[in-house]
């Protein structure tokens, strides 16, 4: 299965090469074990992701908008949470990761990859 692109800001989906969800799913922030996990997860229900690294994803926001971003804050303070507060007023659906339970609204680590795909399918035909 191919990796979610690095940088690369085309869509991708492992399978079968069709992508049922049009692109516009951003990952912003995440260690490589956590996107392996959640593109596998996203693959399997043929969701198309690009990842981006935080300054990636603040500049795309100049001439973009995703239709859902995947953002892990990792901490309750830090630049991922600027750019948290940027989509939630550009109301961008969002679902926040952290690896601190309690301190951030959102998906705390460690997450069921069943929960995390409910919660993406709501919100992308919702």
């Amino acid at each position: 299965m191919p990796p979610v692109p690095e940088t690369d800001a085309s869509s991708r989906c492992a399978g079968d090469g069709e992508t049922r969800v049009p692109s516009g799913v951003w990952l912003v922030g995440m260690d490589d074990d956590l996107l392996d996990l959640l593109a596998v997860t996203m693959s399997h229900a043929r969701i198309a992701a690009t990842r981006f690294h935080l300054a990636e994803a603040e500049a795309r926001l100049a001439t973009d908008q995703p239709r859902l971003a995947i953002v892990d804050v990792g901490s309750p303070v830090g630049p991922h949470v600027r750019l948290v507060r940027v989509l939630r007023r550009r109301e961008v659906p969002l679902v926040v990761v952290t690896s601190r339970d309690g301190e951030v609204e959102g998906l705390a680590k460690p997450f069921s990859p069943t929960g995390f795909l409910g919660v993406i399918e709501q919100i992308l035909t919702g």
